[in-house]
């Protein structure tokens, strides 16, 4: 079977069929026909799928992870872990070292971060958190403790819909409907998560359909005041295709779905909850740090985000138990960067890669990782990867149980005793 064909292959509606496509696809890897495009040491734990919001399937983000030239690749989808299965099943077959994790919104309103901005564009007092390293006997159990807030989600998201329905009352070609044009769009019937981002994707959709580039500039110009930058407009005429509807998905969440938000509520879980859970099954509770940053395509003012509050937020998450960091490199200023590892280091927080997949054109690798300055996170994503091995075994064996804790206390040892327990070559599926 040709190439071509066995990549649209991982993009087939059944599980089965796209498991089938790498092992072909592993085929043609053994005979020496399709090789990695780096060999150099890359890792990254945070690649959303298809069951919350990105181009790709858990088989496709496996196989662009490996051919982009990750070494290990983690799965991090909202609210749900129904992709991590088909995740692990992709990894054994290319070989390559998987991560499972999840990410959600977390309530900070009985903290002393509540009524800031924290790492959450649209809301104060909420924060987003990751769960790392999940044992794989625990995925149900995870579950079931986020279906029901996927199902609150998908309340306040029909409502987010209407307002955007109103928001464009005056083109009388743009009309979404929620049950017929956001949910076929996601995988929500298969326990994924609709976002808002599905909401943007169908309101893109229909733009595409209704309008050239040069009408939907003018409609966002002048009638949705979008602040473009000056270069922007000149870029986003040549956009096409599906290279067009996530440009236009950007422009709805970034900047649109301010003046139709709605705030979270009952879908967000409490902090103290959260860390019940991760301690229940044994993952790895982590803070998304963020940081602020200003989008030069539309040169809009983001919130401040913790930058102002860094040491009031190392206070919170120990107070909490919170063990873990995750932050992105490519995101942010040196300063930043470094603002954030003597944070950790001071706090002793373990810190975790993150570069956040979940649009197309988006590289899956990180040069900033190769340099020495980011060179423990490699430590820590092999560290992840045991800590799953391990607890998947006996759940004891978690990287921050009691037991563990008392036999490693010395947090350096303990990442590189289940770093080298990854590098090991254990069955990576188990």
């Amino acid at each position: 079977m040709k190439y071509s064909d066995l990549i649209s292959r991982l993009d087939s509606e059944s599980a089965n069929e796209r498991i089938n496509a790498i092992k072909e696809l592993k085929k043609l890897i053994d005979k020496g026909e399709l090789k990695a495009d780096s060999s150099k040491s890359y890792v990254n734990d945070h690649i959303h799928t298809k069951y919350s919001f990105s181009p790709y399937t858990p088989s496709a983000a496996v196989f662009y992870a490996w051919k982009a030239g990750l070494e290990t690749c983690g799965i991090m989808d909202h609210e749900t872990v129904a992709g991590c299965k088909e995740f692990i099943e992709a990894g054994k077959i290319l070989n390559i070292p998987v991560t499972c994790g999840l990410e959600c919104r977390v309530k900070m309103n009985k903290t002393a971060l509540e009524g800031k901005y924290i790492n959450n564009p649209y809301q104060k007092s909420i924060a987003y958190f990751v769960m790392h390293g999940i044992p794989h006997q625990m995925l149900e159990k995870v579950d079931a403790f986020f279906k029901p807030l996927r199902e609150k989600r998908n309340e306040r998201n029909k409502k987010i819909c209407d307002k955007l329905n109103k928001y464009f009352r005056s083109l009388k070609e743009i009309y979404v409907d929620y049950e017929k044009d956001v949910l076929p769009l996601s995988m929500y019937d298969k326990g994924g998560t609709v976002t808002e981002r599905h909401i943007c994707q169908a309101f893109a959709k229909q733009f595409i359909k209704s309008f050239t580039n040069n009408e939907m500039l003018h409609i966002f110009e002048l009638d949705c005041e979008v602040p473009f930058s000056d270069e922007y407009p000149k870029a986003f005429l040549k956009f096409k295709d599906e290279e067009l509807e996530y440009e236009l998905i950007h422009i709805f969440k970034e900047i649109l779905i301010n003046f139709v938000y709605v705030d979270a509520d009952e879908e967000c879980v409490e902090l103290s909850d959260l860390v019940k859970l991760c301690n229940e099954v044994g993952a790895i509770c982590a803070y998304a740090y963020l940081g602020k940053i200003n989008d030069k395509a539309f040169d809009a003012v983001w919130p401040d985000f913790e930058d102002n509050c860094l040491e009031i937020l190392a206070e919170e998450l120990k107070k909490a138990n919170v063990c873990a960091l995750t932050y992105m490199p490519s995101r942010n200023t040196f300063e930043q960067s470094k603002n954030i590892i003597d944070l950790c280091n001071k706090n002793c927080f373990f810190q975790i890669s993150g570069e956040d997949i979940n649009s197309l054109n988006q590289p899956f690798v990180n040069d900033l990782l190769l340099e020495e300055m980011f060179s423990h996170l490699k430590d820590s994503t092999y560290a992840i990867i045991g800590n799953e091995i391990l607890a998947t075994d006996d759940i004891e064996n978690a990287m921050f149980s009691e037991k563990t804790k008392k036999a490693y206390p010395d947090l350096k040892k303990r990442i590189q005793y289940y770093a080298n327990i990854a590098r090991k070559g254990n069955n990576y599926g188990t």
